[in-house]
């Protein structure tokens, strides 16, 4: 867990052709608190369980302060099973709950929001040699 105090101590913003300061104003894309986790359980020496959460709190789109990107919390989690020394299969499920959310975002005239994968379903081989 993260707690991010950032803001501009001095910045001048040309806007419609007047200068406008942003100072005491939080940088854009920067949440106040962040935090993550992952938990692990080795159910068996061939079986593997993990749950993780990651939060992102409200962040600013521009540089006024005008616009939120929304704060977003995601879950994922995997199963991996250990057939032998050289091979693992693991099942993943990533934004469990299917959260629409936005990673990141960019002001301007035209704001643009990047948003991220909708509930994904992996599996995935991994050998060993």
């Amino acid at each position: 867990m993260a707690y991010v105090d950032a803001n501009f101590d001095e910045f001048n913003e040309l806007v419609g052709g007047v200068n406008v300061s942003r100072e005491g104003n939080r940088p854009t894309n920067i949440a106040e608190w962040v935090a993550n986790g992952w938990l692990t359980w080795d159910v068996t020496p061939d079986w593997q369980w993990n749950f993780g959460a990651r939060y992102v709190g409200d962040r600013f789109l521009d540089t006024a302060n005008l616009i939120i990107i929304p704060e977003y919390a995601v879950f994922d989690t995997q199963l991996s099973w250990k057939l032998n020394r050289h091979a693992t299969l693991t099942a993943r499920v990533k934004n469990l709950s299917d959260e629409l959310y936005a990673e990141f975002g960019n002001g301007g005239n035209n704001p643009l929001f990047i948003l991220r994968e909708p509930r994904t379903f992996q599996v995935e081989a991994k050998f060993n040699f």
